[in-house]
């Protein structure tokens, strides 16, 4: 369902996207990263008229949104900063939730979450006994990018075995448990496609598709594909043996 925001708040409430495939990217792969179990923030849509816009231009607002119906999220001030590339993953309530983030990215086919756009945050410890929670932020460059999906050419990456770029403290939990958090990874990410990706894809507003020029078929065949290929993509047998190499040592 669309949701108007008071003009006054709107925009400092959401962040929106300034493509209809961006829009694409992120309501598809946050709801699916929710159907995975992640945490996420909360998404909404927002119906932006020329006077929000306006607003909008006049604050200085680092994007010129347009008229329309944009994808946009609750803003939540508790939340923290966090770098993937050096965070340690025993601090978490459950540092299997590397794995499955990671593995959620592999299958978005998402390249930007592990470099310095810092696209996660982390939930206040105090909410999880003294641990912290990954939470998900900024899906709108999944399927390779935006270009990539409006141009059709993430059809070609989709058939592609590669994982996305992975962070070290991936290293803690595999070697902590072998790899049987990225098996549970695969099998959340598998059931989130198999139960709910039709109708998350169904929820994308038609416009969105005509702006795009995406064939929401070619969404679903891509992600369904990827779902049954992704033991491969992830290459399980490559992180099997990084347990192996590292047995009887400790990860720093």
């Amino acid at each position: 369902r669309a949701r108007r925001s008071p003009r006054s708040s709107a925009w400092r409430a959401t962040r929106c996207n300034r493509s209809a495939a961006a829009n694409i990217s992120e309501l598809v792969s946050t709801l699916l990263i929710k159907r995975s179990g992640l945490s996420r923030v909360q998404p909404l849509l927002v119906l932006a008229e020329a006077d929000d816009c306006a607003a909008v231009r006049a604050a200085g607002a680092g994007y010129l949104p347009v008229s329309g119906l944009h994808y946009g999220s609750v803003f939540d001030p508790s939340l923290q900063d966090v770098d993937l590339n050096a965070w340690d993953a025993s601090l978490l309530w459950s540092p299997a939730e590397y794995s499955k983030l990671w593995v959620m990215d592999c299958l978005l086919m998402n390249h930007d979450r592990y470099s310095s756009h810092g696209n996660a945050r982390l939930t206040p410890p105090a909410e999880y006994n003294g641990k912290w929670r990954l939470v998900a932020v900024d899906q709108s460059d999944c399927f390779f990018g935006a270009e990539y999906l409006s141009s059709g050419t993430f059809t070609a990456k989709c058939a592609e075995n590669k994982p996305v770029p992975w962070p070290v403290p991936l290293l803690a939990p595999i070697h902590d448990h072998g790899i049987a958090s990225v098996n549970m990874a695969i099998n959340s990410a598998r059931g989130a496609v198999d139960n709910h990706l039709d109708q998350i894809v169904d929820s994308v507003p038609e416009e969105w598709w005509a702006q795009a020029g995406v064939d929401p078929r070619d969404v679903l065949r891509c992600l369904r594909d990827r779902a049954k290929r992704l033991a491969d993509i992830v290459n399980v047998q490559m992180l099997q043996g990084i347990k192996g190499a590292t047995d009887g040592g400790v990860v720093i």
